[in-house]
């Protein structure tokens, strides 16, 4: 899927939207933890289904985050896609800060 949308309800109770740029299908890798001089690697979810949604820089505060990660979490359920508990694991996120300043001439930075 490309070009969706995710409407929520913002920290002033506000109907927004957020740009979904895309949602891909994919599996899980091994993770590895190192120790010491040695790296570990855990195989436990290796191979689970993994749903990525990837959507546009376009929340510009915290609670407005946390408000729209609510509303994909109840989409997830509603659709019988996954209980999308994050406690257990089973619904993860992963925040890109993007730094800009108008007054700097550089490259934009990206913080993962």
């Amino acid at each position: 899927m490309q070009d969706g949308r995710v409407f929520y309800y913002d920290r002033f109770d506000e109907i927004k939207s957020l740009q979904i740029r895309r949602v891909k299908l994919e599996q899980d890798t091994a993770s590895s933890i190192a120790k010491g001089d040695h790296v570990l690697i855990d195989y436990n979810r290796s191979g689970a289904p993994l749903l990525e949604i990837t959507s546009e820089a376009e929340i510009d505060h915290p609670e407005d985050g946390k408000h729209v990660i609510r509303e994909i979490q109840s989409l997830m359920r509603v659709l019988k896609i996954s209980e999308a508990n994050t406690d257990e694991g089973q619904m993860r996120v992963d925040v890109n800060t993007s730094i800009y300043n108008e007054n700097f001439s550089g490259p934009r930075i990206n913080v993962k």
